[in-house]
């Protein structure tokens, strides 16, 4: 990718006439003017000699450790057996709740309206064939 003189200057600090002179001292032809470009290898030499240390890239950050299975718990205590025998005392006790009225079901959803009916036009019949050609006399000239 092309490089421009002024980006290097930028990117160094410094200013695009100071980094033409190092160009044209190091012999980079193409280095004529503050917006000549140079290619990534000439810019890299030139930005190299003029005491620029490219930062090195940063390394891909380790994969997050695998995620640990949960630890299984004790099974829980089951539940407390209900007595079979009621008192008498507490079945007396104990009255009936009525049962909730039923809803009537709802009502079935009205079915849409038909189509609107298009007449059909007539089709042409094959056995009927168009009346034939009759030619008209021409008129005389005057």
């Amino acid at each position: 990718m092309p490089v421009r003189i002024y980006d290097i200057a930028k990117k160094l600090g410094l200013t695009s006439k100071e980094v033409l002179a190092k160009a044209k001292e190091l012999g980079i032809p193409a280095a004529k003017v503050a917006s000549s470009t140079l290619d990534k290898i000439s810019a890299e030499y030139l930005m190299e000699q003029m005491g620029y240390k490219p930062e090195p890239e940063p390394a891909e950050p380790p994969p997050p450790p695998a995620p640990t299975p949960p630890e299984a718990s004790p099974p829980a205590a089951p539940p407390t057996p209900i007595p079979a025998e009621v008192p008498p005392t507490a079945a007396a006790e104990v009255t009936a709740v009525p049962a909730p009225p039923e809803t009537p079901p709802p009502a079935p959803a009205e079915a849409p309206a038909a189509p609107l009916a298009v007449p059909a036009t007539p089709k042409p019949v094959a056995d009927q064939a168009p009346p034939p050609f009759q030619a008209q006399p021409t008129p005389a000239a005057p």
